[in-house]
């Protein structure tokens, strides 16, 4: 099935969003591993061991809760790649416009949702239905002149 190959962006302040969520978890995931470390590799310094482990203990369940929160931050960010498109079904962004060419002639305009052996254009106001078995050649374009 043929469709829209224009990809649906989000509104540019979502994407810095999704571009400061994603480095913080990269940085709240780094010192994830620091804790994690720091509990499977103790450094004792001349203290007891009693309050070392203590310490061990809080810095691995300090770890491990900074690592969920790594990953639900990288999940929200990843959520802007699924911003829904608009009524018009533009996405925010401007529809890709083709020229099609059939043994009958040309028709220009963004893609639409078409049916199985059908290329659905709008043109205008109204969808044209243009049977896969007609096209001849199928070109991206600026625009529709």
């Amino acid at each position: 099935m043929l469709k829209d190959s224009g990809p649906a962006q989000a509104p540019r302040g979502i994407q810095v969003a999704s571009a400061v969520l994603a480095l913080s978890a990269l940085g709240i995931a780094c010192c994830a591993v620091l804790f994690v470390g720091f509990a499977a590799w103790p450094l004792y310094r001349g203290e007891a061991r009693p309050a070392a482990s203590r310490r061990a203990g809080r810095a691995l369940r300090t770890g491990i809760v900074l690592t969920f929160v790594a990953v639900a931050l990288l999940a929200l960010s990843t959520a802007a790649s699924w911003w829904p498109a608009t009524a018009d079904g533009a996405g925010g962004a401007a529809r890709s416009l083709v020229l099609v060419s059939t043994v009958g002639g040309t028709v220009c305009g963004p893609l639409g949702e078409g049916g199985d052996g059908f290329l659905a254009l709008r043109v205008e106001d109204h969808v044209v239905d243009v049977p896969l078995s007609a096209v001849t050649a199928l070109h991206p374009v600026s625009s529709c002149a």
